[in-house]
């Protein structure tokens, strides 16, 4: 059953007249996904220091804004990877989850402005996001991180980016990670899962959607390796993972499946499964009470995977 804290966000969506993403523009849906944001939003989550820093990306600088929740204390640092199928979104888009995820978990959160498609396909944003995490990895401490305790976070997109980066770090020699958060992750564009079918339209993120966003991304491309984690053969020796789905997701399925070949790898897998919920539901602002929940859940799994 939908839960009816997700069915009165569906219906504020639908009342404010926006439509599906892949009936509109890029540019336009760009606009209209901040508008979809500043519609949900709520008071922001109070943490100690919130700046935008400049970081050296692989084709020049990247912006990325840093949380900290204490300062003038080392602490874990979270590469976090925004949502938006490749296509949209933001460190503004996603600045209240990271704000909670900070203020919860005690760590730092880093929120990586990578590139977005079309105008940058796959591996754009991966290449961005592995720039980062080296650096991260050498220079956190000045920004009072621990370069030697990292996990990377992300929700959708920004999930699939997680466990791409998560592959790329084993594959190419590090950095290692102490773990990786994957929030309902887009993982592959297989678009006939039973949850794919079942979910196709009235929740929000569509099946049609994630074909528009797939299309962008992969841009041709073939779907294989780093650019669909789930069609990868060998998931032995990732990072622990806590895997995060949602009842009425289109991708319910790939995060779940995700999850069991993650186990069967031998990987430490933790799979949180949210019934009545929808894609998004933990990132939106002032989302169902069942986000604030899995956030709760997200900073103590990053607690014990930092110790």
């Amino acid at each position: 059953m939908l839960d009816p804290q997700a069915q009165a966000i569906i219906d504020r969506v639908r009342a404010a007249g926006i439509r599906p993403w892949h009936e509109q523009e890029v540019a336009p849906a760009r606009l209209v996904y901040m508008e979809r944001i500043r519609l949900l939003a709520v008071p922001p989550i109070p943490v100690a220091r919130v700046v935008d820093v400049s970081l050296p990306g692989p084709t020049g600088s990247l912006m990325a804004r840093i949380y900290h929740p204490m300062p003038g204390t080392v602490v874990p640092t979270v590469l976090y990877l925004h949502g938006g199928g490749w296509v949209l979104g933001s460190p503004d888009s996603h600045d209240q989850v990271c704000r909670e995820i900070a203020a919860t978990s005690g760590c730092l959160v880093v929120s990586l402005d990578y590139r977005l498609a079309p105008e940058h396909p796959h591996p754009a944003a991966l290449e961005d996001a592995h720039a980062t995490l080296r650096w991260l990895s050498s220079h956190a401490s000045t920004l009072e991180g621990d370069g030697l305790r990292i996990v990377v976070a992300g929700d959708s997109a920004g999930g699939h980016l997680s466990a791409s980066l998560a592959i790329a770090a084993r594959d190419e020699g590090g950095p290692q990670l102490r773990g990786q958060v994957l929030i309902y992750p887009s993982l592959a564009p297989d678009f006939d899962t039973p949850s794919c079918l079942a979910n196709a339209t009235g929740y929000l993120l569509t099946r049609a959607d994630m074909v528009w966003f797939w299309g962008h991304y992969l841009a041709g491309q073939p779907a294989d390796g780093v650019a669909a984690p789930s069609r990868v053969a060998d998931l032995s020796g990732l990072a622990p993972a806590l895997v995060i789905t949602a009842e009425f997701d289109p991708l319910h399925d790939e995060g779940r499946d995700y999850a069991h070949r993650l186990l069967d790898a031998g990987v430490p897998v933790r799979l949180d499964d949210y019934p009545g919920m929808i894609h998004g539901f933990v990132a939106l602002p002032g989302g169902p009470s069942q986000g604030r929940l899995a956030v709760g859940r997200i900073a103590e799994w990053l607690k014990g995977v930092m110790a």
